[in-house]
């Protein structure tokens, strides 16, 4: 990826998305945004440049949500800091999809690609910037609302339970809800009951049911 390509992408961010962004309380690194709830969950926007064709610019917005002790399960074996946090992190991730022109689409161009032509490179089968500024916002402020709505932990662990969330990189809702619960001493009979059924599913993961259960010892 050139230095241009990222130029123009970074260029297009801070005139289109950062000030929604930064209104709603997110801090920004670079093409990373993230918000922080009062019990250090992490609510993440990722912005990374595709290079696609000339005179085109190319990008995808990755939204995620990522809870502290997911954080410190993934990241059990060595300390990372928050400056390090990325989209790999959350325990729910989406990438924000596009409309895309027919032409485009028969190319073969995923719905994942937010693009739009250079001044110098204007093409009818490619989004201005204009009209790619509109549309993206649309798309951002309703994942901005979800992720406010998932940095309350009580929604968290109702959304991954009643299979509204999916969660990545953890089988089933029940240790999914297990993790989450590791830091709240009140639910801690919740939590067992969880870890219980998980316990007796086929071919259990022993290692985070016992990582979780040693979490919740010490909140």
């Amino acid at each position: 990826m050139n230095r241009s390509e990222i130029r123009n992408v970074s260029s297009f961010v801070g005139r289109y998305l950062w000030p929604m962004m930064k209104d709603q309380g997110y801090a920004r690194r670079g093409l990373t945004f993230d918000k922080i709830s009062a019990k250090s969950d992490h609510a993440l926007v990722v912005i990374r440049s595709r290079r696609m064709d000339p005179g085109v610019v190319t990008f995808v917005v990755e939204a995620a949500l990522a809870p502290k002790p997911f954080i410190a399960w993934l990241d059990r074996d060595q300390k990372v800091g928050t400056e390090s946090l990325s989209e790999a992190h959350g325990l729910w991730r989406e990438r924000l999809e596009n409309w895309l022109p027919p032409a485009q689409i028969a190319l073969g161009y995923g719905t994942e690609f937010w693009q739009f032509a250079l001044a110098s490179a204007r093409s009818p089968d490619v989004p201005t910037e204009s009209e790619c500024s509109h549309a993206v916002r649309a798309e951002l402020a309703k994942v901005l609302a979800r992720l406010d709505s998932l940095l309350d932990r009580d929604v968290l662990v109702e959304q991954v339970l009643s299979g509204a969330l999916t969660p990545l990189s953890i089988s089933g809702e029940d240790l999914a809800a297990a993790v989450i619960l590791a830091d709240e001493p009140d639910r801690h009979a919740q939590l067992e009951q969880l870890l219980e059924r998980a316990s007796q599913s086929f071919d259990p993961p022993l290692e985070l049911i016992a990582w979780i259960r040693g979490r919740a010892s010490e909140a």
